[in-house]
């Protein structure tokens, strides 16, 4: 199965957007309430729009290139593998530790940076999305500083 730079990209932004929706959920989840707890609410929501946004067009992109049902079929196996497997770390670190804030920040920061990563690889539509992950990682960074 052949896969396009921009397709391989948006399989990465989305197991960064995923983490991060982790850790938003983990942090307002335990150990935050009032405010905080609501801002770490928002963020995650914010996160977690862009994350369905990203594998609807990550989808659109594959069925344009003309995969077959077979294909499709054996990469969401592979996937739903990738994403258990994945998945297992996480949920270790999140069993041991609240995200700090640091944290989050890196985590954004890391998001940010392989959003512009892929700025120059993608075609109008995807470019628009990209564009409002990368908006609403400064937003998500600003709320952070003012929480630090």
């Amino acid at each position: 199965m052949k896969h396009t730079p921009i397709i391989d990209g948006l399989v990465r932004a989305i197991e960064l957007e995923k983490t991060v929706v982790a850790y938003y959920k983990e942090a307002h989840t335990k150990g935050r309430t009032g405010e905080i707890a609501r801002i770490m609410q928002r963020l995650e929501d914010s996160h977690f729009i862009i994350l369905g946004r990203l594998k609807s067009r990550k989808e659109e992109l594959e069925h344009q290139q003309g995969e077959g049902l077979l294909g499709n079929m054996l990469q969401s196996i592979g996937q739903a593998i990738v994403d258990t497997v994945a998945g297992l770390p996480v949920g270790a670190i999140h069993a041991e530790t609240d995200p700090t804030i640091s944290m989050l920040v890196r985590s954004e920061q890391e998001l940010r940076a392989h959003y512009e990563h892929l700025l120059p690889l993608a075609d109008p539509d995807t470019l628009s999305l990209i564009e409002a992950g990368i908006r609403n990682v400064d937003a998500s960074l600003q709320h952070l500083q003012e929480l630090a």
